[in-house]
C-alpha cells in the first residue's frame, strides 16, 4: 500500500507539475501578483487529486512545486528581513535573488523579478 501511495503521489506531482510547467508562460493574468496565486491552486490541486486517487498529496505537491519553480525562465525571490537572511536565501537555498523588506521597496522589487514567492526563510532554515 505504501509503495502504491509514493508512485501514485510521484505520479501525480509530476503530472501537474509538467502541466504548470506548461501552462504558467501561457497564462495572461492581468496582474503579476496573480501568478503566485496561480502556482499555489495549481499546487492545491496536485494535493486534492493525489487524495482523490489515495496517493500521496504531500509527495504529489512537493514535486509539481519543484517542477513549477525550477521552470526555464523563472526566477525565485525570497522576502527576509536582513541582509544575513537575505544571503541565506541566495548562498544556501538557491534563490535567484532576495528582497529584504526593512529596507526596500518590496512592490518595487517584485515588479522587477518575481515569478514564484518564498517569504518564510525561518521555515526553509527549519527543513534545510
Amino acid at each position: 500500500i505504501v509503495l502504491s501511495e509514493l508512485v501514485g503521489g510521484a505520479a501525480v506531482g509530476v503530472s501537474v507539475g509538467y502541466l504548470g510547467r506548461w501552462l504558467m508562460p501561457r497564462l495572461a493574468l492581468p496582474a503579476a501578483g496573480l501568478y503566485p496565486i496561480a502556482v499555489m491552486a495549481l499546487l492545491i490541486g496536485a494535493y486534492g487529486l493525489a487524495d482523490v486517487l489515495s496517493t500521496s498529496g504531500f509527495l504529489a505537491t512537493y514535486l509539481a512545486g519543484v517542477l513549477v519553480g525550477n521552470a526555464e525562465g523563472c526566477r525565485t525571490v525570497g522576502i527576509a528581513g536582513g541582509p544575513e537572511k537575505c544571503r541565506q536565501c541566495t548562498e544556501e537555498f538557491g534563490f535567484d535573488a532576495a528582497i529584504d523588506y526593512k529596507t526596500e521597496d518590496i512592490a518595487a522589487a517584485l515588479a522587477t523579478h518575481a515569478d514564484v514567492l518564498f517569504p518564510e526563510t525561518e521555515a526553509l532554515r527549519r527543513m534545510h
